[in-house]
């Protein structure tokens, strides 16, 4: 069976364990109102358009909520999906309780152990003695934000926190009175963390732009993707500028441009890269909006690798986000064979490459080479080999030369070819496919 991509979306999932199983809703099954849904343990609920654009399936704008667990799916049913979640602010402290029930008997209760500080648990809490099943209990939790601040900052310390889902496991140890079960229980803690000013959210971190090979008729040179901008917080969020650097952002003598839109409302955001519907310098953004933003690159120097560091800056913070593309020639594939002075004999101009091993008595060997070497600009792959067999036949047929073998711009690569005749005198030949592109 065959696998057609129909489209993807540019956003990451949380990187960890626990994103769900999506879901497909629509309305009425009528064409084009068909939605993606798929939770996320960082981000909650998200959504997009099942109708790609250019490939890309288009996020739908959705406030984040909580009540999203990990490898939950969203099910609606022929109604509305419901939600709950608790939220803390930085600065502030939100507490609940987490009741608990026994279903076998426990003959102690060890202790608990919780994966994210700001959430904070004490043994104390936890009820001495044996429990009988049935039995239940309450433990106390607190999401402590009383000494953090909100930072823009990827690689926030302890004391920073940034908007958005959180979810961390609460552990419970336990000595069972009955054999068989487990002694360790994970319960999922997750709120919503809350800014009260403006900020600022640009996903995903890194465009990759599909790469470009030029010099292919009727092969397009300009490749499209987006991103998105969101303010996250729950205050208004103004874009005030953008600006690019092909430096180091961390290197306090990294060159900045700012970023120019022409008349055709077109925005530069460093060579070759371009935007059709960034959103204009003075634009305003309300709590919880979020904009698509179309980007393209085209090769304008050639071939070579394209780069730009974006910085958007609002009064929500500042955000980077990396743009980069690539372009190339096509591969060219050159074929030769190992000749018996240990060099090379380039046999690509010849309509029908042939190579002699000559005559070899019978229960004896002779070995030659042949190789693919790649003279152009961009990978070649193997999409098809065929070897020989038989007492003409490749030495390695499954590691030499093989499907799906690719081959980097000014490498080669080889494969042994044996002749072993068992009887004489006989003239034996045979074909080495080999397809590729």
């Amino acid at each position: 069976s065959t696998t057609l991509l129909i489209g993807k979306t540019n956003e990451i999932s949380a990187g960890r364990v626990g994103v769900g199983i999506p879901t497909v809703t629509s309305y009425k099954g009528q064409a084009g109102t068909g939605i993606v849904w798929m939770t996320d343990p960082n981000a909650s609920i998200r959504a997009w358009s099942t109708v790609p654009n250019n490939g890309i399936l288009q996020p739908l704008r959705i406030p984040q909520v909580g009540g999203a667990v990990k490898f939950q799916r969203p099910s609606f049913g022929n109604t509305r999906l419901y939600t709950t979640d608790s939220t803390a602010c930085p600065g502030r402290r939100s507490n609940r309780y987490i009741t608990c029930t026994a279903n076998i008997a426990i003959t102690q209760l060890l202790g608990m152990t919780v994966g994210d500080s700001h959430f904070q648990v004490s043994n104390s809490s936890l009820p001495t003695g044996k429990l009988n099943a049935g039995q239940t209990f309450n433990i106390p939790v607190t999401w402590n934000l009383t000494n953090t601040k909100v930072s823009n900052s990827a690689s926030a310390s302890l004391g920073t926190v940034t908007p958005g889902i959180v979810s961390t496991p609460l552990t419970i140890t336990t000595v069972n009175g009955v054999a068989g079960y487990t002694t360790s229980l994970p319960v999922s803690l997750f709120g919503t963390e809350v800014s009260q000013a403006p900020f600022l959210s640009l996903s995903p971190p890194t465009i990759a732009f599909a790469a470009i090979t030029l010099g292919i008729a009727g092969e397009s040179i300009t490749t499209t993707a987006t991103f998105s901008i969101s303010n996250t917080g729950n205050r208004t969020m103004k874009i005030i500028d953008y600006a690019y650097t092909y430096n180091d952002t961390s290197d306090p003598s990294a060159v900045w441009y700012n970023a120019t839109q022409y008349s055709n409302g077109t925005w530069d955001l460093g060579t070759g890269i371009y935007s059709s519907d960034l959103p204009t310098i003075g634009t305003n953004f309300s709590t919880s909006y979020s904009q698509v933003v179309d980007t393209s690159f085209t090769p304008i120097l050639g071939t070579g690798l394209y780069m730009a560091y974006l910085m958007a800056y609002t009064n929500g913070g500042n955000k980077l986000i990396t743009l980069e593309g690539s372009a190339s020639t096509a591969p060219v594939a050159n074929i030769s064979f190992n000749n018996s002075e240990n060099g090379w004999d380039d046999v690509t101009k010849d309509l029908n490459p042939l190579y002699d091993f000559g005559p070899v008595l019978a229960g004896n060997s002779s070995i030659t080479q042949v190789g693919i070497c790649n003279a152009g600009g961009s990978t070649l792959e193997i999409t098809k080999s065929k070897p020989p067999s038989g007492v003409l036949r490749a030495e390695y047929p499954g590691s030499e030369l093989s499907e799906s073998q690719t081959i980097q711009p000014g490498n080669c690569a080889h494969a042994h070819v044996i002749f072993s005749p068992n009887a004489e005198p006989v003239d034996v030949w045979d074909s080495y496919i080999l397809l590729y592109l």
